[in-house]
């Protein structure tokens, strides 16, 4: 977790890496790797990239389903 955060931390442009130790500097909680790699996930935008491609999954499977032909109900 921690050396994933740094990584991908290392990675950003100079000035994700400054709002990234501004609001770690600023952050009251408590000072875990985890909330370190939460704080780099959403700052670095990896988060928002996660959500979206769920959401394209999701409404991809909603058009097909939609597709779908409906079952009819049987004369008993």
């Amino acid at each position: 977790c921690w050396r994933d955060a740094r990584k991908i931390y290392f990675a950003q442009a100079d000035a994700v890496r400054a709002e990234i130790r501004a609001k770690w500097a600023a952050w009251r909680g408590p000072t875990t790797s985890t909330y370190f790699a939460w704080l780099v996930d959403v700052e670095s935008g990896n988060q928002a990239r996660r959500v979206a491609a769920c959401e394209a999954q999701y409404a991809a499977a909603r058009m097909a389903r939609g597709a779908l032909p409906v079952q009819e109900r049987l004369a008993v």
